[in-house]
């Protein structure tokens, strides 16, 4: 780039073992008083209110499917419990994230708060999911689901969910998240 002079360059990227070859032209920065190649994003100064909803819908839309793919990479053993943080590391974090400021940590929390909401939506028994998943059945069947295995259910997905917490919790202790 540095030598390009301006000149169009030739970028070969590998995409999922297939390149891709693209022609770009550099341009000229004044400050730096150099030729660049690179990728900037949009920002938008002043946004409408229509735009500030669009933005939050798609926000919101790319941490669930990020969610879930966490979830998916977990549950296929192609994640790591590592991954994970239990309430210490969310103690944690939000002390070092309150630390870089009021919107830094509203963001967060924000962030949390959709994070709680997806997990809470798994069809899971003992979460809003799971209740979901039993209405649905007795609304396609038509019947009243039997208490005993309803509350069957919901005591071992409960107990999961215990187990689950005192793992992780033990595991942000011994190996804590680095912030």
């Amino acid at each position: 780039m540095y030598l390009s002079n301006g000149e169009d360059l030739s970028i070969i990227i590998d995409r999922n073992g297939e390149e891709k070859t693209f022609d770009v032209k550099p341009y000229f920065n004044e400050e730096e008083q150099r030729y660049l190649v690179g990728v900037q994003p949009k920002t938008v100064t002043d946004p409408t209110f229509l735009e500030s909803i669009k933005q939050s819908c798609k926000e919101i839309k790319a941490l669930v499917i990020q969610t879930y793919s966490a979830i998916k990479s977990l549950v296929t053993g192609k994640g790591s419990i590592q991954d994970l943080g239990g309430p210490v590391s969310i103690v944690r974090i939000s002390g070092a994230v309150a630390k870089a400021g009021m919107w830094n940590f509203l963001n967060f929390v924000a962030y949390l708060s959709l994070q709680l909401a997806v997990l809470n939506l798994l069809p899971f028994p003992a979460l809003d999911g799971g209740w979901t998943v039993i209405l649905l059945i007795e609304l396609i069947s038509r019947r009243k689901v039997n208490d005993k295995i309803v509350g069957t259910l919901n005591y071992i997905g409960f107990s999961i969910l215990i187990l689950l917490m005192i793992l992780v919790t033990i595991k942000d202790i011994l190996f804590p998240i680095k912030i």
